[in-house]
């Protein structure tokens, strides 16, 4: 008996034997949907929540959604910092998010979660600082560091937290908007970008900036410029 095999566009079989014609068709396997936009605003959402202390949260939208997600406080500042993604849960991560500028960013692409949508990344906006206070010769210079970052503290916040406002020149510096009324609340200081906080500047209900040195836990207020013993 004469069979021929042709091959068709939906990548089956079709067998043609003795004016018969039979069909046998091969099912492709489909890759899971991309997630549509309400998907991703809702891992963001979960993300700018309160890490609530913990370090790392697995599996944060729960063992039943389709994504694997995890959340870390890399800094344990209270704030989620990265985000890790496996779309289909097979212990491979597909994508990694870090919040920068208080703004999500696609660690891969650069891309920017803004407005529910993936931007382009841009040059993000800093906070414009005052030149720096003058503070008197027998000020160190930790001291002058903390006054040029006091003076940032009760100006208009660009968002709820802002990681390294000097990007990698000079100490790291992150702000905080704690009470989210658009004014920046709180800093913190590595002088040497060792991983460990050097100062943490706190404005008071009064306007009054507080400065906590952590080595000595030495406590000034700034007065004119100077930093006042407490």
């Amino acid at each position: 008996m004469f069979v021929k095999y042709q091959h068709v566009r939906n990548g089956g079989l079709v067998a043609l034997a003795g004016g018969a014609v039979a069909a046998v068709v091969v099912m492709n396997s489909a890759e899971p949907d991309p997630p549509k936009a309400e998907a991703f605003g809702e891992i963001v959402a979960l993300a700018d929540s309160s890490s609530g202390g913990q370090a790392k949260r697995k599996d944060a939208l729960g063992r039943g959604a389709a994504w694997k997600v995890n959340l870390y406080d890399d800094d344990q500042d209270g704030t989620w910092d990265r985000i890790k993604l496996d779309r289909d849960r097979d212990d491979a991560w597909d994508a990694t998010w870090s919040l920068k500028g208080g703004r999500w960013q696609d660690d891969a692409t650069g891309q920017v979660w803004r407005g529910g949508v993936w931007e382009a990344p841009t040059t993000p906006t800093t906070p414009a600082t005052p030149a720096t206070p003058a503070t008197p010769a027998a000020v160190s210079v930790e001291g002058a560091v903390a006054a040029k970052v006091a003076a940032a503290l009760g100006e208009p916040a660009s968002a709820k937290k802002v990681k390294d406002l000097y990007r990698g020149s000079g100490p790291k510096v992150n702000l905080y908007d704690d009470d989210q009324d658009g004014t920046w609340d709180r800093a913190k200081i590595d002088l040497e970008r060792d991983g460990a906080w050097d100062d943490k500047l706190t404005r008071k209900g009064d306007g009054a900036i507080e400065r906590r040195v952590e080595a000595s836990g030495a406590v000034f207020v700034l007065e004119g410029g100077a930093w006042v013993a407490k």
